[in-house]
């Protein structure tokens, strides 16, 4: 027997997994997280990914142990070692930084500051939330 999550398509699992993540970070007190999940556009997956995603959504179907956050974060330093390295050095020099992602500076006036700071310090941390800035402010 099919179950009614397996007959769905790939959008609406992804609609249906993003209305869970709503509703667990409300559940956390996390309302700029919801928000921002409520609002975000995921880019048009490829097919390898597509793919992927598929056989993720059929091993969660059959009870499949997922893989562990370590060996998520040991492929994820592997494929992105720079990234990941920037990432890491940001979160040890600049605790909270992570927050600026979830809100724009001109909603929040204070986070202006830490962005000066990582433009001097962590151009490329700066880089990457302004990029999310700007597809915040797209939306």
């Amino acid at each position: 027997m099919v179950s009614q999550e397996q007959e769905q398509t790939f959008e609406q699992r992804i609609e249906a997994q993003r209305k869970r993540d709503i509703e667990r970070a409300l559940a956390q007190g996390e309302t700029e997280l919801a928000e921002f999940l409520e609002t975000v556009e995921y880019d048009d997956p490829t097919p390898d990914e597509v793919e992927a995603i598929e056989r993720y959504f059929e091993d969660v179907a059959k009870g499949v142990k997922l893989e562990e956050p370590d060996t998520f974060l040991k492929e994820w330093r592997e494929e992105e070692p720079e990234f990941v390295a920037m990432l890491e050095r940001t979160d040890e020099r600049f605790p909270g930084w992570w927050d600026l992602m979830f809100r724009l500076p001109e909603d929040h006036p204070a986070d202006f500051e830490m962005l000066r700071t990582l433009d001097q310090y962590e151009p490329e941390a700066s880089e990457f939330l302004r990029e999310i800035h700007d597809e915040l402010r797209s939306l």
